[in-house]
């Protein structure tokens, strides 16, 4: 957690100074568009792979001093020390560019979670719901704390492509295009946070490990700026594509209706 999203530091450059950033991906399994300090969402998406490198390290951290712990997917153990109250959590996580240790308590436990210095133009706001719902659903899925934020935050890039349904709104992929965070409607968000319950009850069940509904890792949201009225939700997904490299890549993608 040294802190700063990469990319607005020194998009293309590490700390030496050197070229360090090249296209992880081929340019066919390319969705959409890298996002270069000169996009319109910059600044967004440098929040949101900072606070989810937060928010999931400090989660992780306490879940390993848990005595339940399961590298088996599909074993329900991963969701046996939920209670009620874990699937209202919500943490609201201050960034200020100097970075901080003393403005996000966390009243139920009483501990503080220290944000890092950054160089986004303004200070932000990170959300985080239900959290440990969340990893326990990673863990259900044997899917590692380590590898997910590698998939996500390594690079501190993404690209990003306008969903072609409706809703106007917009998918950033992962560059090794494992997941999906999609960005939500506070009604999209509110559905979600109702379904965590009957979805861990689904997923409870003998041979629901295999479900082809998509499962949901993490629902979050980010306020640029000091005004917390007005945020962007999001949520991250597993993505139902696979690689280019793998033997199941489609030739060909439809969104049906």
């Amino acid at each position: 957690l040294d802190g700063h999203c990469v990319v607005a530091d020194d998009y293309l450059k590490d700390s030496t100074g050197m070229d360090k950033w090249t296209s992880p991906t081929s340019s066919d399994d390319l969705y959409g568009k890298w996002i270069t300090n000169e996009a319109e969402s910059f600044e967004l998406v440098c929040a949101i792979l900072t606070g989810i490198r937060t928010v999931v390290s400090v989660q992780s951290v306490k879940e390993a001093q848990d005595p339940i712990k399961t590298n088996v997917t599909g074993s329900v153990e991963a969701f046996q020390s939920l209670t009620d109250s874990d699937y209202i959590e919500e943490h609201v996580l201050k960034f200020p560019r100097s970075g901080s240790s003393v403005l996000n308590l966390i009243e139920h436990d009483r501990s503080t979670i220290a944000t890092p210095p950054h160089k986004l133009s303004k200070d932000f706001s990170f959300y985080d719901f239900a959290p440990k719902v969340f990893n326990s659903i990673r863990s259900f899925f044997n899917v590692s704390t380590a590898d997910y934020l590698i998939s996500l935050t390594e690079q501190s890039i993404l690209s990003e492509m306008r969903s072609p349904g409706r809703s106007g709104q917009f998918l950033y992929y992962s560059t090794d295009n494992l997941y999906v965070i999609k960005t939500i409607t506070g009604a999209e968000l509110d559905v979600l946070k109702k379904m965590l319950k009957p979805w861990i009850e689904f997923l409870s069940q003998p041979g629901n490990v295999n479900t082809l509904i998509t499962p949901f890792y993490g629902v979050h949201a980010v306020s640029l700026g000091k005004s917390s009225k007005k945020f962007k939700a999001f949520a991250v997904m597993r993505n139902v594509f696979p690689s280019s490299n793998s033997p199941y890549y489609p030739h060909y993608r439809f969104d049906l209706k």
